[in-house]
């Protein structure tokens, strides 16, 4: 590291008051502990049909339209409630059971008799008063934040948030009242130890909205189908659950959705800690314009150890002619090159990911050799059987059956490739985890929603032969990778393409709400959270500060030619360096245990409050170390330090570091003290 660096000698645990949540003739009634109703079915009853031609049927019709011959009736055994509607368009038969920690288990039986079901509701718009919502605690879209808190505002001013399961993170969502009373509703769709491809219960995939309107606010929870008349479907079973924490129920989630796969599990076989020492150790580096050779001579000149990120290598460039990733193209070397860069990586420290994307193939300016030869079968398809598109920039493509056999056979010796032949360590697969579910009428398909259980067949096969990292993410894929690199798109201001949505195009006010990072209490300690890769840039202190503020990774981008000649780059990595290595790499597996995002800083300025350039304050904890961050452009004072611009304090398990108003930035570690003159 010669010339790079001079170098010397808790807000989850919101614990509430126990009410209680009933099902009471054909409703969901939830009461705090003074016995007053603070959430309840509303207008459409239980359940809501969304059918494919456009026309709805709701639990409530059925109840008190006698003209579709409807019936409600009930009968209860003990703790089980037996509901059914019956129709002539559609029969509803819920089970539900009272467990005996007061929670309620919820399933549907429909029989489809006329029309296609396309979307089931259930529970359809759970309403509450706005007057009465402390928080309302939502994962939000993977590829936009890892989750929020919803305030009375959110709904008295209207707005509506429906995101699509997947890429909505997690589902599941939590209201608590003023009144110390809280819920949480769930779905249920555990991934037992069955082999991929195998699962006997595929993923249902749905939407979650949660809004306001002239009602009032609601939350509702769908799933996908398409059931045709005759035709009979179980739901997912839905969990409704009062009391508890934040954490205590994102821990009960992911027990019953089978889902916890622990951080060493997804390490390789050999050498896993010493493995995740070095990864833990590393920034992520995106090497940009460089071939083989050129990336081989500066793995001598980086601080190691480092995860060496490329996508220039593929033979028919990016974003065009997938699935064909190997070999490299001429241009960028030979096979034997690119095995000689792999080498040179390991041999200084450092660690190896390509990057590759099995959910598309690409057509234009021309297909790929695997297209070529597959025809258009694999491709997947619309209602009217016509083939469905992707375009992105000038790169067109199309959307692929995951279930045909060549395109699994693809991705097998995509995967094979880049660990066999080439050496790597991790692979990247992008989009595995933000592309929105779609209803896919392929014949090789085995049902028209089986879209998403090929998505994860994927990914939990190729998680048993090598560790991965994929763009963004949601709960079933987490569950199998390494690394999740974006999540926060609509939340950070990143300068290389249009971040903080939610902010940027107001679709939120600022004082709707603020960070709750749902996605991390899940699943920091079994996986390492990073910004976009090829985009999420630690360029400047105001993204440093959100990377820091998020307990994320560190992302970085360059030209071989600016981490050689650039003065300011070199020592600007180096520091980054060091931050990943010395105070990062120590949350690497830690939970998140406090965590405070306070906008009122802001507010107390009287400035447009979606301006990128401020967001308050963070205070958080993660694997039990303390992060206090300044997200905005003035100095501030956070617990006692007084902050530059983008500042922050970090302190726990040994070291030591901060951004202070009146100093250089500094990290005391391992008995040496680290500066950084900006």
């Amino acid at each position: 590291m010669r010339g790079w660096l001079a170098v010397s000698a808790i807000v989850g645990a919101f614990l509430v008051a126990k009410g209680e949540v009933r099902y009471e003739k054909g409703r969901v009634v939830a009461r705090d502990v003074h016995g007053k109703t603070y959430l309840e079915s509303g207008e459409h009853g239980l359940w809501l049909v969304k059918f494919a031609e456009t026309n709805r049927l709701s639990a409530a019709q059925v109840e008190r339209e006698a003209r579709m011959d409807g019936r409600f009736s009930e009968t209860r055994h003990g703790d089980t409630v037996v509901s059914k509607w019956l129709s002539s368009i559609l029969d509803v038969t819920v089970t539900t059971v009272h467990q005996s920690d007061g929670s309620l288990t919820m399933k549907a039986h429909l029989t489809a008799k006329k029309g296609i079901v396309e979307d089931f509701h259930f529970p359809a718009n759970l309403r509450f008063r706005p007057a009465d919502v402390a928080r309302f605690v939502f994962p939000g879209r993977g590829n936009e934040t890892t989750g929020m808190a919803l305030n009375e505002r959110f709904f008295t001013s209207k707005c509506s948030y429906a995101v699509p399961y997947p890429p909505l993170f997690a589902d599941w969502a939590r209201l608590e009242t003023k009144s110390g009373a809280s819920i949480q509703i769930y779905g249920v769709q555990r991934r037992g130890n069955f082999a991929p491809w195998k699962n006997p219960h595929p993923f249902v995939p749905g939407l979650a909205t949660v809004a306001g309107d002239g009602r009032g606010g609601y939350y509702s929870h769908a799933s996908a189908y398409w059931l045709k008349p005759g035709e009979s479907v179980e739901t997912p079973a839905v969990r409704i659950v009062e009391g508890g924490t934040v954490d205590s129920s994102l821990s009960a989630y992911l027990k019953e959705n089978g889902l916890g796969r622990s951080l060493s599990s997804k390490l390789p076989p050999r050498d896993g800690a010493a493995f995740l020492r070095r990864l833990a150790a590393s920034p992520l580096l995106l090497v940009l314009s460089a071939d083989a050779k050129r990336i081989t001579s500066l793995a001598d000149d980086l601080p190691m150890p480092t995860l060496v990120h490329i996508h220039d290598y593929m033979p028919h460039g990016f974003d065009n002619a997938y699935p064909d990733f190997f070999p490299p193209r001429k241009t960028f070397g030979s096979p034997e090159d690119f095995r000689n860069m792999v080498v040179a990586i390991h041999a200084r420290g450092g660690l190896f990911m390509p990057y590759t994307n099995p959910c598309w193939w690409g057509s234009e300016p021309f297909k790929s050799e695997v297209f070529k030869k597959a025809g258009m079968e694999p491709i997947a398809r619309k209602r009217d059987g016509s083939p469905i598109t992707l375009k992105y920039g000038r790169h067109k493509g199309y959307n692929i059956t995951y279930w045909h056999p060549d395109v699994q056979a693809a991705n097998r010796a995509t995967r094979r490739e880049a660990r066999e032949t080439y050496g790597s360590d991790i692979l990247f697969q992008d989009q595995c985890g933000s592309l929105p579910w779609f209803r896919d009428f392929s014949p090789h398909s085995p049902s028209v929603t089986a879209h998403e259980e090929g998505m994860i067949s994927i990914v939990e096969e190729d998680s048993r032969h090598m560790p991965l990292f994929t763009e963004d993410g949601f709960d079933m894929v987490a569950d199998s990778e390494l690394g999740l690199t974006g999540c926060a798109w609509g939340t950070v201001p990143l300068e290389d393409m249009v971040g903080r949505k939610l902010h940027k195009e107001k679709r939120f006010p600022a004082d709707t709400w603020v960070l709750e990072p749902v996605a991390q209490r899940l699943f920091r300690d079994k996986l390492l959270f990073y910004h976009h890769d090829l985009a999420g840039f630690t360029r400047n202190e105001r993204v440093l500060a959100w990377v820091l503020a998020l307990g994320y990774n560190i992302v970085v981008a360059y030209r071989a030619d600016e981490l050689t000649k650039d003065e300011g780059v070199r020592r600007w990595y180096a520091w980054l360096h060091a931050l990943q290595s010395r105070v990062l790499a120590r949350t690497v597996g830690g939970r998140v245990t406090e965590f405070v995002h306070d906008r009122s800083p802001l507010f107390a300025r009287g400035i447009d409050p979606a301006t990128p350039s401020d967001d308050g304050t963070v205070v958080a904890t993660y694997g039990g170390v303390r992060f206090l961050v300044n997200l905005g452009d003035v100095p501030r004072t956070i617990g006692g330090h007084r902050l530059a611009p983008y500042g922050w304090w970090i302190e726990g398990l040994g070291v030591k570091a901060g951004m202070p108003e009146d100093g250089v930035p500094f990290i005391e570690a391992d008995g040496e003290k680290i500066t950084y003159v900006r």
